[in-house]
């Protein structure tokens, strides 16, 4: 089993790395946090309510989670700017809206000068960086994050994880990071270790 007899709560507004070996459980401790995966047992509440008797998992997700992923999954024929519009398609926002907002993000995450670049056009850094900025699209209050400088060359880790940290700070934006990179977990203000689907260790910094 991925995940045995795992209790956690998550704080609103708190930084907390997940930290472990392959195979631990972290991703799959991520998904149900991110209402992506069910339990078999057990129960994942969100903002109080349970997400088992929540009728729409795809709207909960689309307004208050934001994924960012090692693979940064960005559409290859898509340039930044329309990439970071896509999880608001299915809102309300009419088409100059969703522009305008796409390219704010696009700024926050200093890529201004890159709207109209196809993703194969942007280092791995900067691609990153639009993944994080489609994840703020809807203005979500959590940002799940899964080994996100797992494909970073140093430099470029440390700028996406300053980015993180300072979205967190500014924002109070709750972040959940899933790592196995000891230097990345310690930014979080909170560390919680898995061996085996089990949570050995949850210290705060």
């Amino acid at each position: 089993q991925a995940l045995d007899g795992v209790s956690l709560e998550v704080v609103a507004g708190e930084f907390l790395s997940i930290m472990g070996p392959s195979g631990c459980g972290k991703s799959t401790l991520l998904n149900m946090l991110g209402a992506l995966d069910r339990p078999t047992r057990g129960e994942v509440l969100f903002e109080g309510a349970a997400l088992s008797r929540q009728k729409n998992l795809d709207q909960l997700r689309s307004e208050k989670i934001g994924f960012v992923f090692q693979s940064f999954y960005l559409l290859p024929n898509l340039s930044a700017l329309e990439n970071v519009q896509l999880p608001m398609f299915e809102s309300q926002l009419p088409v100059a809206k969703r522009v305008q907002r796409a390219s704010k993000l696009l700024d926050l995450v200093g890529l201004e000068h890159r709207r109209t670049h196809l993703p194969n056009q942007l280092s791995i850094g900067q691609r990153q960086r639009v993944a994080i900025a489609r994840a703020l699209a809807n203005g979500p209050s959590v940002i799940l994050a899964d080994e996100p400088t797992g494909s970073l060359d140093s430099q470029s880790g440390k700028e996406v994880m300053d980015l993180l940290a300072e979205l967190n700070t500014s924002q109070n934006t709750t972040l959940v990071i899933v790592t196995h990179d000891e230097q990345v977990a310690r930014r979080g203000k909170r560390l919680v270790r898995m061996i085996d689907g089990r949570i050995v260790e949850d210290a705060t910094a």
